[in-house]
């Protein structure tokens, strides 16, 4: 039997990717770069070391944790504003009170963001979380072979 179930966060529990988006491309226009859709593919769900080498070759020229954390502050901001819940995840969040296994958050998105979210999580949809602050391996750089 099943003692936890994880869930990531960014694209599968809210449609963040937008908000992400948003913060990079204004970034990126910000200090002069170049923004293409090419760089918005790249950049779609790579972690935070990925994305700032990506941002940096764009023409970004902050030190990677003020890129991170810029970005991080950006995406709050408007997920204050309307946190985008996936319907399909507040749907099933009646059935998992009744469930036989845990609910774990798990993401490379930073503290802030992730104790956001839990604030305005349905009441008992997680156990509790994992993010990027704390000190796992982050999810590997995603290549793409076509």
């Amino acid at each position: 039997m099943m003692k936890a179930v994880f869930f990531d966060l960014d694209g599968t529990l809210i449609d963040s990717d937008p908000y992400w988006v948003r913060s990079q491309e204004t970034l990126v226009r910000s200090c002069g770069g170049e923004w293409s859709d090419a760089l918005a593919d790249a950049l779609q769900g790579a972690a935070f070391p990925e994305t700032v080498r990506l941002l940096r070759g764009a023409g970004v020229d902050w030190d990677g944790d003020a890129i991170v954390r810029h970005l991080s502050d950006e995406v709050l901001r408007m997920e204050k504003e309307r946190l985008p819940w996936i319907e399909a995840f507040v749907m099933c969040c009646p059935v998992w009170r009744r469930r036989a296994f845990r609910p774990v958050l798990v993401t490379g998105s930073p503290r802030e963001i992730v104790e956001n979210v839990m604030v305005q999580a349905p009441k008992g949809a997680f156990v509790g979380y994992v993010c990027g602050n704390d000190d796992v391996t982050p999810k590997p750089i995603r290549r793409r072979y076509w």
